[in-house]
C-alpha cells in the first residue's frame, strides 16, 4: 500500500491509498504518482465543513451537519470513520494517523456519526450528523479527523488487481472552556550561513497557528530586511524550529532581529536577536532574548 497526506487545512485533509495484491509494479506506482499530481482525480466526493473548532464543555452536547457532495456522474460509495492524528515535525502541515481512541488527544469517546456507510447518487448529497458530547471537563485540546473514504470507479491507468482509495477528512477540534493561548520562544543560532535558527513553542492549551514574521535592523535602527517563515501548526507542548534566511547582499557588520508569531485566535509571541554577521555569510547570535 502507498499512502499520501496533502497536509491542507482551510479545505480539509485528503488522502490517497493505492491498494495492490503482490509487489507492486511501475504501472501501479504511475497510477498512484498521478492521484498526486492531479488531486481532482484523488477524491470523488467533497465535504462542506472540513475544519471544525468547538468549545467542550461536561455534559453539554453538540450536533454538527457535514454535507457529503457527489459531483460526478456515477454513484459513490463512502464510508465515514474517525481517527486519530498527529502533526508531525516541522509542524507546517503534514499528520501521523493513528486508530481512534489510541492518542492521548482522542476525542473517540466523545464523538458518534450516523450514518456511515451510503452511497450518494450522481450529483447528489448526502448530510452525515455529527453528535459531541464531552462526559468530563478538558484542560487541553482534544481532535481527531472524520474520513469519508471512497473508491475511485475511474482512473486512467488503472490496473489490474489494484484499488485506488481516497478519503477526505474533516478536522475536528474541541478546545477547553478556560483557554490559554502563549507562544514562547528559546534559543538563537545559525546552523548554516545568511541563516538564524530559533525555536518557538505552543506554551497554552489550545492549537496555535502562528504566522511567523521578522525584520532585521542595522546599527542606525534602519529596517535592512523583512521576511516571513512557514505557517506552524502547533499543539501544547509542540515546538517547531525557525530557520529565518538573511539575504546574501547584507554587508558585514553587527545587526538586530525581531520575530513576531501572531495568532489569528488572539495570543503572540516576540523574540529578539542580536547577531553579527561576517562577510561570507557566517552568522552569530550574541543573545536570543
Amino acid at each position: 500500500m502507498f499512502l499520501a497526506d496533502n497536509g491542507k487545512q482551510g479545505n480539509g485533509i485528503y488522502v490517497v491509498s493505492l491498494l495492490f495484491q503482490g509487489r507492486p509494479t511501475m504501472k501501479q506506482f504511475l497510477v498512484f504518482t498521478t492521484c498526486l499530481l492531479f488531486p481532482i482525480l484523488a477524491h470523488a466526493v467533497q465535504i462542506d465543513n472540513p475544519k471544525v473548532i468547538m468549545q467542550a464543555r461536561s455534559g453539554r452536547g453538540q450536533e454538527l451537519k457535514i454535507t457529503v457532495t457527489n459531483p460526478d456522474p456515477v454513484p459513490a460509495a463512502v464510508r465515514v470513520y474517525l481517527e486519530d492524528f498527529e502533526y508531525t515535525a516541522p509542524y507546517i502541515g503534514p499528520k501521523k494517523f493513528l486508530p481512534a481512541g489510541s492518542s492521548p488527544r482522542t476525542i473517540a469517546s466523545m464523538v458518534s456519526y450516523e450514518p456511515d456507510i451510503f452511497t450518494v447518487p450522481a450529483g447528489g448529497k448526502q448530510v452525515v450528523t455529527v453528535s459531541i458530547l464531552p462526559r468530563e471537563e478538558i484542560d487541553t485540546v482534544r481532535c481527531g479527523v472524520l474520513f469519508f473514504e471512497s473508491g475511485l470507479l475511474t482512473t486512467p491507468g488503472a490496473a489490474e488487481n489494484t484499488s485506488v482509495m481516497a478519503k477526505l477528512g474533516a478536522l475536528i477540534f474541541l478546545e477547553p472552556h478556560k483557554q490559554q493561548r502563549a507562544l514562547a520562544f528559546t534559543g538563537a543560532e545559525s546552523k548554516a550561513k545568511y541563516t538564524i535558527n530559533t525555536t518557538v513553542l505552543n506554551s497554552g492549551n489550545t492549537l496555535a497557528q502562528p504566522k511567523v514574521s521578522f525584520y532585521v535592523m542595522n546599527n542606525d535602527s534602519v529596517v535592512v530586511q523583512r521576511g516571513v517563515d512557514k505557517d506552524r501548526y502547533l499543539m501544547p507542548g509542540d515546538k517547531a524550529e525557525l530557520s529565518l534566511v538573511l539575504e546574501k547582499d547584507l554587508p558585514a557588520g553587527d545587526y538586530f532581529m525581531v520575530i513576531n508569531a501572531s495568532m489569528e485566535e488572539g495570543g503572540s509571541g516576540v523574540h529578539e536577536i542580536e547577531f553579527s554577521l561576517a562577510g561570507d555569510g557566517t552568522a552569530t547570535a550574541a543573545n536570543g532574548n
